[in-house]
């Protein structure tokens, strides 16, 4: 049951993913209501996601910010004592009345060849104050050899954002 549960929430992150990010880059996006507006974080509990080999587990919580504006979305985690932002300007999102999704697929090389990365937080607005988040993250290693533990894999992660500040940022 919980695989099938899980296996649902991975589906239609991706899903959402998928839609949006056409949307996201757009030549003109439309103006991110002011309700989203400023800088939210939180701690979300990450687990990587099974596949048939292993279970699902949890693994330690991560601390983000995510930052919204009138013309831009930016994404933080707390690193080494200090906010790193991840994917600089590659952030898209798209609103609709109480809930946001925020994308990013980008492509580079590294000493395992060339990969591809998806990011998508979903958000839901519990008041003006805090957020409902799920965050699903997919990595495609595309010159792994397929078998291979880090040719595709997938976390995922739950939790609250609080407002910290509600100016434009």
């Amino acid at each position: 049951m919980l695989r099938l549960s899980l296996t649902s929430v991975v589906f239609a992150s991706m899903l959402i993913a998928s839609t949006t990010c056409s949307h996201a880059a757009s030549p003109k996006q439309p103006q991110i209501p002011k309700q989203f507006h400023g800088q939210w974080q939180g701690t979300l509990r990450r687990a990587k996601l099974p596949d048939v080999t292993k279970d699902f587990e949890w693994s330690h919580p991560a601390r983000v910010r995510i930052d919204i504006s009138s013309t831009e979305t930016r994404v933080y985690f707390w690193i080494n004592d200090k906010w790193l932002e991840i994917k600089p300007r590659s952030f898209g999102i798209t609103v609709f009345d109480t809930n946001a999704v925020i994308t990013s697929i980008t492509s580079g090389t590294d000493v395992d060849g060339v990969w591809v990365e998806t990011w998508s937080f979903a958000l839901s607005r519990i008041d003006s104050h805090r957020l409902h988040a799920s965050s699903h993250r997919q990595v495609n290693n595309k010159n792994l050899h397929r078998d291979h533990p880090n040719a595709a894999w997938a976390a995922i992660a739950f939790g609250v954002l609080e407002r910290v500040t509600d100016a434009d940022v």
